[in-house]
């Protein structure tokens, strides 16, 4: 009997405790980092287009509706001596037209906003083909989701991350 009352003490204390919870208020010191340019840009293999977004930056604690930058100079180039000035396409987003994006290749970005120059260079690796693919589905809230996971044998000596684009139907 007195094992059977210390079992009861035991959960009715683990209840009383599960129900009881410690906050503590923390108060975070952001730095309002807006207005600041942001630079996205994507060189992939191949004649593209290659596109560049320019947006500002917007503090924390507003929504996340980014500023589109227009009317500014956009030029890509590589290794090679090729140089293509992008065209706006839409307001923030620059395209090419020509220029290729060939493995082992170093690329050069050079964007020019209100009077100032941001730069940046990168060198496309050569890729890493696919090993195996594999899909598999989970139960998600209800219903059951597919997943599709791919791996690949990194190259020695390399520190790479890779980026997957999936798409089903053409989307």
């Amino acid at each position: 009997m007195t094992m059977q009352r210390n079992a009861q003490l035991f959960c009715t204390a683990l209840g009383a405790l599960a129900f009881t919870a410690c906050t503590k208020e923390i108060d975070l010191d952001l730095d309002d980092k807006s207005n600041k340019v942001v630079v996205e840009a994507s060189v992939n293999e191949g004649t593209g287009p290659h596109t560049v977004r320019l947006s500002r930056s917007v503090a924390f604690d507003t929504p996340n509706d980014f500023p589109a930058i227009s009317n500014a100079t956009v030029v890509l180039s590589d290794d090679q001596g090729n140089s293509e000035q992008l065209i706006e396409t839409s307001p923030g987003m620059y395209s090419s037209s020509t220029l290729a994006g060939v493995q082992g290749r170093n690329y050069q970005l050079s964007t020019t906003v209100s009077g100032t120059t941001y730069t940046a260079q990168c060198r496309m690796p050569p890729a890493v083909p696919l090993d195996t693919v594999r899909i598999d589905s989970l139960f998600v809230f209800g219903t059951y989701e597919k997943l599709i996971f791919g791996a690949c044998s990194d190259p020695v000596g390399t520190g790479n991350n890779y980026r997957y684009v999936v798409r089903v139907n053409g989307e």
